[in-house]
This record gives structure tokens, C-alpha cells and sequence, in this order.
């Protein structure tokens, strides 16, 4: 994927009809929404490399025969993933509460005002 250049395909060459030119991250995140996968190889690079597909099978196939990743990294990384999603479920129960605490503190300032004073 280029930068200013609207995204294609980096398996097939599809082009993705997007007139959105900006940032890496900012075109990636748009790509998501329209239904291309916009994805950073840099776990199996270790070069910051965004890449732009129209399906997850050009997804798969690039993976695999343009990368070449080795099973092990695939299994590494898979691996790395898995733990990240798990913190994030441990994780969960404290930011809602978080969160709460917070609303509870803007809903008190709406009925209080700022000053601490009942508003008429």
C-alpha cells in the first residue's frame, strides 16, 4: 500500500475505489469499514508494512506465499494474539466499573453543577 494513492489489493490487485487519500492509519481504518482488511505486517516483518486486501482468502494467500511465514512464526504470533485478547477479558470488568464511577461523577455534576450547589 502507497501513501496518497488509493489502496489495491496486495494479492490480487483489486482496486478498492476509494477516494480517501491520507495516513496509513487513517486510510486503514476507512478500508475496514468498506470491507477490504486493512492489516501492518509488522509482527512478521519487523518493518512497519500496511497492507490492504479485498478478501481474507487474498489475505491468506498473501500470508503465505508472498511473506512466506514460517509455521512456527505464524503459531508465535498466534500465540502473542491469543494472550493479548485474554488480558483484555480480565481487563474488562475493571474499566466498566471505571467507567461507572466516572458517569456517576458527570451525572452528580449536571445535578449539583460544577460549585456543588443544587442547580434551579
Amino acid at each position: 500500500m502507497k501513501i496518497n494513492q488509493s489502496p489495491v489489493c496486495d494479492t490480487c490487485g483489486k482496486e478498492s475505489r476509494l477516494e480517501w487519500k491520507g495516513s496509513f492509519g487513517s486510510t486503514g481504518a476507512y478500508l475496514n469499514t468498506v470491507g477490504f482488511i486493512y492489516k501492518n505486517a509488522v509482527l512478521y516483518t519487523g518493518e512497519n508494512t500496511p497492507l490492504s486486501f479485498c478478501s481474507s482468502e487474498c489475505q491468506v494467500k498473501y500470508y503465505s506465499e508472498v511473506l512466506k511465514i514460517p509455521e512456527a512464526k505464524l503459531k508465535q504470533v498466534k500465540g502473542i494474539m491469543d494472550d493479548v485478547r485474554e488480558s483484555i477479558k480480565k481487563d474488562i470488568p475493571k474499566i466498566t466499573e471505571h467507567l461507572n464511577q466516572v458517569s456517576k461523577v458527570i451525572k452528580e455534576i449536571k445535578e449539583r453543577g460544577i460549585n456543588g450547589k443544587k442547580q434551579k
